[in-house]
């Protein structure tokens, strides 16, 4: 749309103001999607997009450099200091709408200034069909997955590929006012000096287990420190007569869920004690901690960088629990080294 608007001025034609209108308002939701590194999220089959790229169609745009509020594009955004972390909080789309969606339901990507730090593992469309679908897997995400269960489910469909069906029906996130009342996600400027808080959750797990899944997420005003407590629970006595059969069936050995976090294939991560230590490019140390009410170990992972043929290595951090009760959380910290 911007050559198109370029082109015509070039050309000495006026340019449409509806087209000067969808250019302003798709700018201020790609600010907000956009990482501090000019990057875009890799969310259902998007990529980060040619470097400057982003900056340069932005630049181009007319009217202020005005950033959406709220959720623009399904997504929820934090940003401090020289940090963003950008969350996907969009309901899925189910049967023919749903295409190539990702089962990425409150996944999320956390970049520091130029260095990405969690990703997702991206889109393999480039590579083939297998990666291409694999790639829309829960676990290739940043996300929690039950027993091994995408957060969507994926339905065979002889006339293509998969879709998405008995996706979560609600998919919240936000902040609260004064009153306790659950507002849209604004974690104001990046320059604030109070903490981004966004609670979000889905009930992708509702109707087979009777579970609510719910992350919470604060960045504080450094951009340096983003702590986050994962839950499962079930909230209401119908979910909980659902869980209760369901850990019936299961006994003693309780249901399985994991906490993963797909690292950067620049980064290098091991395990020092009971921490998890990330050494970054530049030599900057990172550290990931939890509140022990989960195993931690590293695992081998992929990265689906459009640019490359084949998956780059990298790593996952993966946190492990079980849930034999009503509810489970587990809580968890990315600190710099110096602010720890």
């Amino acid at each position: 749309m911007g050559w198109a608007a370029d082109s015509a001025r070039r050309a000495g034609v006026a340019v449409p103001a509806a087209l000067e209108d969808a250019i302003a308002a798709l700018a201020q939701s790609l600010r907000a999607i956009r990482h501090a590194d000019g990057g875009l999220p890799q969310f259902h089959g998007s990529g980060r997009g040619v470097p400057g790229r982003l900056d340069r169609c932005l630049a181009a745009s007319p009217g202020p450099a005005i950033t959406a509020r709220g959720k623009p594009l399904g997504y929820a955004r934090m940003a401090r200091g020289r940090t963003t972390l950008i969350l996907d909080a969009a309901t899925p789309p189910m049967g023919e709408a749903a295409g190539m969606a990702h089962a990425s339901t409150l996944g999320f990507e956390l970049v520091c200034g130029r260095q990405p730090i969690i990703l997702s593992c991206g889109t393999g469309d480039h590579i083939g069909p297998v990666w291409a679908e694999a790639a829309r897997r829960s676990h290739n995400h940043s996300a929690l997955t039950l027993a091994g269960m995408n957060s969507s489910r994926f339905v065979a469909d002889m006339a293509g590929p998969d879709l998405l069906a008995d996706s979560a029906a609600r998919v919240w996130a936000g902040d609260f006012d004064d009153d306790g009342h659950m507002t849209a996600p604004d974690c104001g400027p990046a320059h604030s000096a109070n903490p981004a808080h966004i609670l979000s959750g889905h009930d992708g797990w509702l109707a087979s287990h009777g579970l609510t899944c719910l992350r919470e997420l604060w960045l504080e005003p450094d951009g340096l420190t983003l702590d986050g407590e994962d839950s499962l629970v079930a909230l209401d006595p119908p979910a909980q007569e659902v869980l209760d059969q369901r850990l019936a069936e299961r006994g003693a050995a309780g249901i399985g869920l994991d906490i993963r976090f797909h690292l950067h294939p620049a980064i290098r991560a091991s395990i020092e004690g009971e921490a998890m230590r990330l050494i970054l490019p530049e030599g900057e140390d990172w550290f990931f901690s939890h509140d022990g009410n989960a195993r931690m170990r590293l695992e081998p992972s992929r990265w689906l960088d459009p640019d490359r043929r084949q998956p780059v290595a990298s790593q996952q951090i993966v946190l492990t629990a079980l849930l034999t009760a009503r509810a489970v959380q587990v809580g968890w910290t990315f600190a710099r080294a110096e602010v720890r």
